[in-house]
């Protein structure tokens, strides 16, 4: 028994009439006849009543139809299924981000590659950029926000999607805070709170050259993981830090952010994916962000 008889089968049960059923299935009627006849015989059952004027469905017929028909229904939605994934239009992603990721480019790309491919379901997960390397190259993650500059991963593509500059951000009640930008080198004496680089060696090493450029080297008193631990520290008045001019979109109690009074080294956000083959979702999502967000690497 082949899938294009059970085809046949329910064209006849639903038309009860050979010569449309023949039509809508683009054979000749004799054809038909005889490829019924064929799977009566390999059933053993006797699946229509044939007269000159009507044909009836018998009751081996009505039950063969009610299960063929649910079969068939699943068979047409697993070939959808099927070219939906190999499209990329179906599936999911694991993505990694660091904070300032989801204040500007993140949820743009987002919002705009779900509108396009609504099947496609996302896992976040909120990590640093070291983490997200590692992350990404074991094959816990499709795709990773990191920061950049990052070295000796040979195995991994990096494609810029933000340049940004930096901003100080200073406690609420810190002199500097009340002026429109602030000349970095007028704080060179302050204490500064930084992420360790082991953490974000990229942001780390742009922080201690904008500094450089402004002829000093900060003095890191304090240590913090992420921008909600720096941040809560710099509000306590704890030192000042450096951060990517995203934050301007997140804002956080008990603290300021000021342009700086010129420019200096830029911020660079990147879209990080293994350099083997991706799968079609991961495809169509670096297309989307292409679109969105065309920076070149």
């Amino acid at each position: 028994m082949e899938l294009r008889h059970l085809r046949y089968f329910v064209a006849v049960a639903e038309e009860l009439h050979f010569g449309r059923a023949a039509q809508r299935l683009h054979i000749v009627q004799p054809a038909l006849s005889k490829q019924i006849a064929n799977l009566e015989s390999e059933l053993g059952v006797q699946l229509f009543h044939r007269t000159r004027r009507r044909v009836t469905i018998t009751g081996a017929g009505a039950a063969l139809y009610e299960e063929v028909r649910v079969i068939l229904h699943r068979i047409d939605r697993a070939v959808e299924t099927a070219q939906m994934t190999a499209a990329g239009q179906i599936g999911s992603l694991d993505l990694g981000f660091i904070g300032p990721a989801m204040w500007s480019v993140l949820p743009k790309l987002l919002e705009s590659h779900h509108r396009r491919v609504p099947d496609v379901r996302f896992r976040l997960s909120e990590l640093s950029s070291v983490n997200q390397i590692a992350s990404l190259r074991d094959g816990r993650l499709d795709a990773a926000f990191v920061r950049l500059p990052l070295h000796d991963y040979d195995d991994v593509n990096f494609s810029v999607v933000l340049r940004e500059p930096f901003v100080v951000t200073l406690p609420e009640e810190h002199p500097a805070a009340v002026l429109p930008s602030v000349d970095l080198a007028e704080l060179a004496a302050e204490p500064f709170i930084f992420v360790p680089r082991r953490v974000e060696p990229g942001f780390y090493d742009r922080c201690i050259a904008l500094c450089q450029s402004y002829g000093f080297s900060p003095r890191i008193v304090e240590e913090g993981t992420g921008p909600t631990a720096i941040c809560g520290m710099v509000a306590t008045g704890l030192g000042i830090t450096l951060s990517p001019s995203s934050i301007l979109n997140a804002p956080w109690p008990g603290v300021v952010f000021r342009q700086l009074s010129r420019s200096g080294p830029e911020l660079e956000l990147a879209v990080a994916t293994r350099r083997e083959e991706h799968s079609a979702a991961l495809r169509g999502f670096l297309e989307t962000v292409a679109e969105i967000a065309p920076t070149s690497g």
